[in-house]
């Protein structure tokens, strides 16, 4: 409506979704899916904005990728476990997710 297109990326391949994962903002994020943004779109260099958030420790911006159905890869699990220092660390928090996913399934479903 207002001319702005969520799809748009830098010359580099950057969208809005990897800015927002960049940053740490999980509210846009949410946003920006709600306007059909790809949320799983690497940049040029085959960044996901699941692994910049990831790669710069934003832990809500992680979860928020992962509630909306980004998927995992390998290369994102170990920028995970070497932000964190620790493997162990990696599993509790992936628990914790899929617990808080089920939840919010269960809410947006029932």
């Amino acid at each position: 409506e207002l001319g702005a297109c969520v799809k748009a990326a830098t010359n580099r391949g950057k969208s809005p979704v990897f800015g927002a994962a960049q940053e740490g903002h999980a509210k846009v994020i949410r946003l920006l899916a709600v306007l059909k943004a790809d949320i799983t779109k690497p940049t040029n260099a085959g960044w996901t904005p699941l692994a910049v958030s990831v790669q710069q420790g934003r832990v809500e911006a992680t979860k928020a990728l992962l509630l909306l159905g980004a998927p995992i890869t390998i290369k994102d699990l170990k920028h995970y476990a070497f932000a964190l220092g620790n493997t162990r660390q990696l599993r509790a928090d992936l628990q914790a997710w899929a617990v808080d996913a089920l939840a919010q399934h269960r809410t947006f479903h029932a």
